[in-house]
């Protein structure tokens, strides 16, 4: 009897510890989803080390295995000045920066100006655009942002959708919210249950004393 009380015991106890980490999961997942959903601007992606920035235009669409389109999701990564050196960047690479209006761009450099030395500037163009950016007309490797690193076809739409104010409310936070609060009630519930199961061994125990 004493061996069945005790698994039971150790029973209320792994499912608290299991609730506890799915409450701590669900405020995660809260915060990583509005970390990921909302559009970044400038400051946003030059402090992230790897970027998620689903496209807006088609500016970049082509016939290259790095070319994407609206809807796509691209990965960009900040530069280290290591692997990914904003100083030492070559015409073809793909950059992400802003314009005057802190619009955060991807496009590929056209050309590269006083290469080598702490000046290089950086022309660009979206590979699908007529001409080359005039807004910057020139990209300094400080105000590079990331790099383009690969994209994903097709996810940046799911993200472009879940921007809208509705849909993340009824897609993300209000499932989230209602988990949060069941998982609440089946941890108070749980502390209850193991509150009077230890009061009921408490008292069969001084019954059997008694007798």
């Amino acid at each position: 009897m004493k061996k069945k009380v005790m698994s039971e015991k150790n029973k209320r106890i792994l499912n608290i510890v299991l609730t506890v980490v799915q409450i701590i999961i669900v405020l995660i997942a809260v915060i990583a989803s509005i970390t990921i959903i909302v559009n970044p601007g400038a400051t946003a992606v030059g402090k992230a080390s790897t970027s998620l920035l689903p496209v807006m235009s088609d500016s970049m669409v082509g016939p290259n295995k790095d070319n994407f389109r609206k809807g796509d999701l691209v990965v960009s990564k900040k530069p280290d000045g290591k692997k990914w050196d904003a100083y030492d960047l070559k015409v073809g690479d793909i950059i992400t920066f802003t314009n005057s209006e802190n619009r955060v761009i991807t496009h590929r450099i056209n050309e590269v100006i006083d290469a080598g030395t702490p000046n290089v500037r950086y022309i660009t163009k979206g590979d699908n655009n007529a001409h080359v950016d005039t807004d910057p007309a020139f990209v300094a490797a400080s105000q590079v942002l990331g790099i383009y690193k690969t994209h994903h076809k097709g996810t940046g739409k799911t993200i472009l959708w879940l921007q809208t104010p509705k849909n993340f409310l009824l897609v993300i936070i209000l499932p989230l919210a209602i988990l949060f609060i069941y998982n609440i009630v089946v941890f108070v519930k749980m502390i209850m249950d193991n509150k009077v199961a230890k009061a009921t061994e408490k008292a069969g125990g001084g019954t059997a004393g008694m007798s």
